[in-house]
């Protein structure tokens, strides 16, 4: 789900949501404001670290706007409390906490949205379905994501991947220098390829994480996995490391 949700509370006014990669996010101004911060825009900057733009429709129209997410909302909570002298303001701070976290979040990683206590049978009946067919489409993406674990999965060449080891340990123990040596190595290639190795391997890990893979799987996922998935990749730094041997030998 991706469409913008607004949540309203009788103390707390309203605070827009949208899910970006299936994690929640909320608009950060409206979750300072809520806080009670003299000027939410600056608090957001200054404090938030996974804030990103996102076009939102407003009643002026599409505007861009920092979204945050959950950490970012639990950091504004604590800064909240933490450097208010206000008793008031940080009792606030922790009834803001009771409502997102307690009520709104758990609610939304349930059933794909927030549903206010029905107040007739018309009322439950409706949400009932609604919460169905969420579920329906909770299991379709489910099922969608174990057919492409396959995708995901890293068929490794274990000889090729021998032989760059082989060749990069032996450069580096003339040189007195492992780390360097391979570092140097993974340079030449995006040079060579202009790639950002970085960027891909945090695709990597995140079509992991999607595809179901354990953490400890995806915390060993390394450059050279990388590379490897990547025939052009592969080819490439192959004749890097073929040249570094001659280079290093001679």
């Amino acid at each position: 789900m991706n469409n913008l949700q607004i949540f309203e509370n009788d103390q707390f006014g309203k605070v827009r949501m949208i899910k970006i990669n299936n994690k929640p996010y909320t608009v950060g101004n409206d979750v300072a404001a809520a806080l009670g911060y003299s000027s939410p825009t600056h608090a957001v900057k200054r404090h938030c670290k996974g804030c990103m733009t996102h076009s939102l429709p407003t009643s002026g129209g599409i505007q861009e706007m920092k979204v945050v997410p959950e950490g970012d909302i639990y950091r504004l909570i604590i800064k909240a409390a933490d450097q208010s002298q206000n008793e008031e303001i940080k009792e606030r701070a922790e009834r803001f906490e009771k409502w997102i976290f307690d009520e709104v979040l758990p609610e939304i990683r349930k059933t794909g949205q927030y549903i206010d206590k029905p107040n007739s049978v018309e009322d439950l009946i409706i949400l009932q379905a609604e919460s169905v067919k969420e579920l329906k489409q909770k299991v379709d993406y489910q099922e969608k994501q174990i057919n492409s674990i396959k995708d995901a999965v890293i068929h490794t060449d274990q000889d090729w991947r021998n032989w760059v080891n082989q060749q990069l340990n032996t450069i580096g123990f003339r040189n007195k220098n492992y780390r360097e040596v391979r570092k140097q190595s993974y340079d030449i290639l995006e040079n060579r390829a202009r790639c950002r190795l970085n960027v891909r391997l945090n695709n990597l890990k995140e079509r992991l994480e999607q595809a179901g893979a354990k953490k400890s799987k995806v915390n060993k996922v390394s450059k050279l996995d990388v590379i490897e998935e990547d025939t052009r990749l592969k080819e490439i730094y192959t004749s890097v490391v073929e040249k570094l041997v001659i280079k290093y030998s001679a």
